[in-house]
């Protein structure tokens, strides 16, 4: 499925826009967790990124259920790991990426956490659409 393809699909565009705004959503609230973990609990950035991606996870795939995709290839157990599986490696796309952002650019945490973010949201939508949802 290419970018083309999914741009000239009414339903698929759809479904990436509607996934795009519970993003918006999720970015803030993913951001929140981290800063309040990282600046207020004073926690090392890493295991920061892990615990507020996952909170994040968590609530990314239950609006999706609701609003993006509603139809699942599989059952909800085996759904939720599959989600957890791929979101794996989009853990990995936000720890290199900040870890480069912070080590290598010597940005602020939180902007490599954010940089991080974009990649990780084409990676999840397409892993989704393709090996999860309908």
């Amino acid at each position: 499925m290419n970018l083309r393809a999914v741009l000239k699909d009414r339903e698929v565009f759809a479904q990436m826009l509607r996934y795009f705004l519970i993003a918006v959503i999720i970015v803030f609230l993913e951001m929140w967790a981290f800063i309040w973990l990282n600046e207020n609990l004073e926690m090392h950035y890493i295991p920061a990124i892990v615990i507020s991606f996952v909170f994040a996870t968590i609530l990314n795939w239950y609006a999706c259920r609701k609003f993006v995709f509603k139809q699942s290839r599989l059952g909800t157990q085996k759904e939720l790991l599959l989600i957890f599986i791929g979101s794996l490696v989009g853990v990995g796309i936000q720890i290199g990426t900040t870890v480069f952002c912070v080590e290598i650019l010597l940005l602020i945490p939180w902007i490599g956490k954010l940089a991080s973010m974009g990649l990780t949201f084409v990676w999840n939508f397409f892993f989704r659409k393709i090996f999860v949802f309908k």
